[in-house]
């Protein structure tokens, strides 16, 4: 299915905090449909009262919007960059309309610039915001500029007390950016739209703030006209940056930090400060370097250690003669897509990277952060790339070319792979299998030239055959010195199927020929992972955690010809206070009664093993955004060919080592499948467990339908014989309650839930009210969905096969009852 992927060392990652400085935010980060003041740090809502412990307003909250997931009454989605933009509307997406707070967290001094970019969608759809002076807003707010579209492309803005004062024009139905350029020290704001037409100044005076601070933006879907005008805008893109006096600088020299008339300064810099370094400086293992601008004079340096970091939000100056060393590691972030580089000798800057341990002719799959590299700069002789257009696959059979037989997930003609010239050009974006030489177990390259940074984009395509959505495979990799978000990656590119795939060297090379050709690698070494989460390989090996180490390389799927594009939005941070491999993001809200939070953490890893270390492992989440059918971005098939051994959850015939779902109910039945060569004793198990399935009133239940046992697998894992070879997709199912036959029969008599056999349907009767009823067929499929909130009533099974063996679940005074009746 998929050509052979190296994972690179993983490091535990995460969002960059961004309370205190510059930040740039394109809404990919976060879950679609869904509420962002829980998602991020940054955003509020306006009657947001942490003090009083009130929390924020649920139906204000902006709405994350995604261009290719309509939803709700909304027929159609905008994004300027990616594929999400934040939704601020009217009853749409919510019982009142948005009213939503871009927290800048009380800036009292200098000077700073803000853009976003706005859409408002159709006329008559009037928009507004306003600049608040302080967050959170408690009572009626203090706010300084108003500024409002009237939905006919005419603007007005407003004073602090609601007197207009200018009228401007905008354009409606495009994308157009507002630039704002506030001077806290002056209280001026300057306001530009840039549009199609060009750039407008639209005001150029007073800030108009009583107090002289910058407290956040509240943006609301103005209804000056009625309550029935159902406004709507998008915002995306949106940036706050600091403009940089002079004193405002951290210098490194003398062995401490000063300022510019060298006087000592106590602590370290942050994001809001420029720093100067102007003699060798090493940040420590474990530890960060934060600055506005980042610049060197005299012969300055500086050495980024294993799991230090050194994050930069505005511009990098390296003239020639100083030096940027990055060890195995260490992490170089760059927050600004548009920040100037000016590095004129580029050997000022080297990255090493070491792979996990390999053994003699692995390859690791490399990506260049570094821009201008030559193939020869990762270390090899031998450099492949996979060229998917190549791809071909409609025939089997050993060696090439193949003529005969059915798709065996190998290339026909074995053209796939192709040499790379040491001469040739690394293309960024590109991921490239290097062979390991010299005698070290471990492959190591140092990435020497300017470092990538901003927006990269690097093509991919469709295999060659055209036949199948699962084998487009494009092997790319993270262009930065840094590690970036699996996650962002996924939601912010429209091309991408969903799931991205990392090769983990678990087993012993074949005796194929050279290069990274399929009998040389097993391609059950894959790990996978999407949004719903990542499971290891077939043949063992860690889990992905979500993020992608710098000059990583991997494969993902594609749906269409195109391009994948990065930026420094998917770009992470080393934290070294956490020690875990979940997304826990320092920008997002823990807030453990949401219940919206705590559904997304609603996941099960189930292990399939025996005595004679078979090895597979399937995850099952319930998330929001996640559907009851297939979807890429959640769902994933099983990657490997000629398996040993395949366990997996089965969807419309789909054989998924992940399965995402809505969120978690209790009363889901989960058709389990197994695939065995060899007939013996296995064992399905716990692997790992969260959120609320994970409480100890929650129960997991496999299903046995062969042997009719209900087994509960947080007692013990459970064992069972298998004597026959071959594909088992009726036998397992899972429930994550009370749920299963035989347990809830104690319920059952207590409820006095009757179910009479008739012609061509049942009678069910109870003593109370029965909300819900569901009919299973044993392999866990949906036959029959009612709502009978009756004690009495008939269903009719007449589309239902005689002498089928059936799961009736009720819903009846809140408890799950479920019972197993044959249809006569």
């Amino acid at each position: 299915m998929i050509k052979k992927i190296v994972i690179a060392v993983l490091f535990v990652l995460f969002s960059f905090n961004q309370i205190n400085a510059q930040f740039t935010d394109d809404f990919e980060r976060y879950n679609y449909t869904q509420r962002i003041s829980p998602q991020s740090l940054n955003w509020i809502t306006w009657d947001e009262d942490p003090v009083a412990g009130t929390g924020y307003i649920e139906d204000q909250d902006g709405i994350i919007s995604n261009t290719d997931h309509p939803t709700y009454k909304q027929s159609t989605h905008f994004a300027s960059s990616g594929k999400q933009a934040l939704f601020i509307g009217k009853e749409d997406l919510g019982v009142v309309p948005q009213d939503v707070v871009l927290d800048l967290h009380n800036k009292s001094t200098g000077k700073w610039k803000l853009t976003w970019k706005m859409f408002i969608p159709r006329r008559n759809n009037e928009a507004y915001y306003n600049f608040q002076e302080n967050t959170p807003i408690i009572g009626s707010g203090n706010w300084a500029i108003q500024v409002y579209f009237d939905g006919k492309g005419n603007g007005r803005i407003k004073d602090d007390k609601g007197s207009a004062i200018v009228n401007f024009s905008y354009p409606w139905r495009e994308w157009f950016s507002l630039e704002h350029i506030i001077d806290l020290d002056n209280n001026t704001i300057k306001i530009n739209i840039v549009s199609s037409n060009g750039t407008d100044v639209i005001y150029n005076n007073d800030f108009l703030s009583d107090s002289q601070y910058l407290g956040g933006v509240d943006f609301y879907p103005n209804i000056d006209n009625d309550n029935t005008n159902k406004n709507k805008f998008y915002i995306d893109d949106v940036v706050f940056e600091k403009k940089l006096p002079i004193e405002d600088v951290y210098i490194r020299d003398n062995n401490r930090w000063e300022d510019v008339n060298g006087n000592p300064l106590a602590g370290e810099p942050n994001s809001s400060y420029e720093v100067i370094i102007r003699e060798p400086y090493v940040v420590t293992l474990g530890t960060s370097l934060n600055s506005l601008n980042l610049v060197f004079e005299s012969i300055g340096s500086l050495t980024i250690q294993d799991s230090a970091n050194v994050v930069v939000s505005g511009d990098l100056t390296v003239p020639s003669g100083n030096k940027i060393i990055i060890e195995n590691g260490g992490s170089f972030v760059m927050l600004n897509n548009s920040a100037t580089i000016d590095m004129p000798d580029t050997n000022s800057f080297e990255y090493t990277r070491k792979s996990k341990a390999m053994l003699n002719s692995d390859y690791t799959y490399w990506s260049s952060p570094v821009k201008d590299l030559d193939i020869s700069g990762f270390g090899s002789p031998y450099v492949y790339s996979f060229e998917t257009a190549n791809y071909i696959d409609l025939y089997s059979g050993n060696g090439y070319p193949q003529t005969t037989g059915s798709p065996d997930q190998h290339d026909d003609n074995g053209d796939d792979w192709v040499y790379e010239d040491n001469s040739n050009s690394v293309i960024l974006g590109k991921g490239y299998a290097v062979l390991k030489s010299g005698n070290s177990n471990e492959q190591t390259v140092t990435f020497i030239g300017e470092p990538n940074n901003g927006f990269i984009s690097v093509p991919v395509v469709l295999s060659g055959d055209d036949l199948t959505d699962d084998d487009d495979w494009n092997l790319i990799g993270n262009p930065y010195p840094s590690a970036i978000d699996a996650r962002v990656l996924i939601n912010s590119n429209i091309n991408i199927s969903g799931t991205l795939y990392y090769w983990t060297h678990s087993t012993e090379l074949g005796s194929g020929v050279s290069g990274p050709e399929d009998e040389n690698y097993d391609p059950n070494d894959y790990a996978s992972f999407n949004l719903s989460g990542g499971v290891a390989a077939t043949t063992g090996g860690e889990i992905p955690n979500g993020y992608i180490a710098a000059g990583q390389g991997f494969f993902m799927d594609v749906s269409q010809n195109g391009e994948i594009t990065f930026n420094n939005d998917m770009r992470v941070v080393n934290e070294t206070d956490e020690n875990t491999q979940f997304f826990k993001s320092s920008t997002t809200k823990k807030d453990e009664k949401d219940i919206s939070i705590q559904n997304d953490k609603n996941r099960i890893w189930l292990s399939f093993t025996n005595e004679k270390g078979v090895f597979s492992q399937s995850l099952i989440a319930f998330l929001q955004g996640a559907t009851d059918g297939f979807e890429s971005n959640y769902d994933g098939i099983r990657a490997g060919t000629d398996l040993n051994v395949k366990f997996y959850s089965v969807l419309d015939e789909k054989e998924l080592a992940i399965q995402g779902l809505p969120v978690l109910k209790g009363d889901e039945l989960i058709q389990l499948g197994f695939y065995i060569t060899k007939p013996d004793q296995f064992s399905i198990s716990i692997d790992r467990i969260e959120g609320l399935i994970s409480e100890e009133d929650s129960n997991v239940y496999l299903i046995d339908n062969k042997l009719d046992i209900t087994h509960n697998l947080k007692e013990s894992d459970y064992l069972f014989h298998v004597s026959e070879s071959g594909k088992h997709n009726d036998r397992f199912a899972i429930q994550f309650k009370n749920l299963s036959l035989g347990i809830d029969e104690q319920f059952i008599k207590k409820e006095e839930l009757n179910i009479i056999n008739l012609e061509n349907g049942f009678e069910i009767r109870s003593n109370r009210v029965v909300e819900s009823v569901q009919i299973y067929d044993l392999m866990g499929r949906l036959l029959i969905s009612r709502k009978p909130n009756q004690q009495s009533f008939y269903i009719n099974t007449e589309s239902i096969r005689k002498g089928t063996l059936l799961i009736i679940q009720a819903s009846v005074n809140n408890t799950i009852l479920n019972k197993k009746i044959v249809n006569y």
